[in-house]
């Protein structure tokens, strides 16, 4: 953006040809110009990343997510048959550096539609032909055809 800008170097471009050369829009385009006039070079080349983004928000990191993975596919403590939510916060609490709330360890373990095992295999029960899709769901116009 900030060479795009530049007036010394040509072709001049417009903020509309700069967004578009930059893959952005007209607004961040302007926020960085004032931000370079304002602040300088430094606060320009500065990565900021938003607090409500995906990463900040994200309690569990690598190494945490291991221990928690080992300790819900361990042998449950004593006395229940299955980890629970609260019973993986409390043993995340003495297992790792910084405490987890259940509700992180939840969207931890979540299931999602994409890797259930329905959207995978489709309906076991279903007879299949070589032209059924990936989900189950077969072509039938097409096989009649053949």
């Amino acid at each position: 953006i900030l060479l795009d800008a530049d007036t010394a170097h040509q072709p001049l471009y417009s903020r509309q040809a700069i967004a578009d050369r930059s893959r952005t829009n007209q607004t961040t385009v302007i926020k960085t110009l004032k931000q370079f006039l304002d602040e300088g070079l430094d606060s320009v080349l500065q990565i900021k990343r938003n607090r409500n983004s995906d990463y900040a928000r994200q309690k569990v990191d690598a190494a945490d997510e291991t221990k928690l993975i080992q300790l819900a596919y361990g042998p449950a403590p004593k006395g229940h048959a299955r980890w629970s939510l609260r019973l993986l916060e409390k043993a995340a609490e003495v297992e790792l550096a910084h405490p987890i709330k259940k509700d992180a360890i939840g969207r931890l373990f979540k299931k999602t539609a994409s890797t259930s095992q329905k959207t995978l295999l489709g309906n076991p029960n279903r007879p299949r032909c070589q032209l059924c899709c990936g989900h189950g769901r077969c072509l039938r116009r097409l096989c009649s055809a053949l």
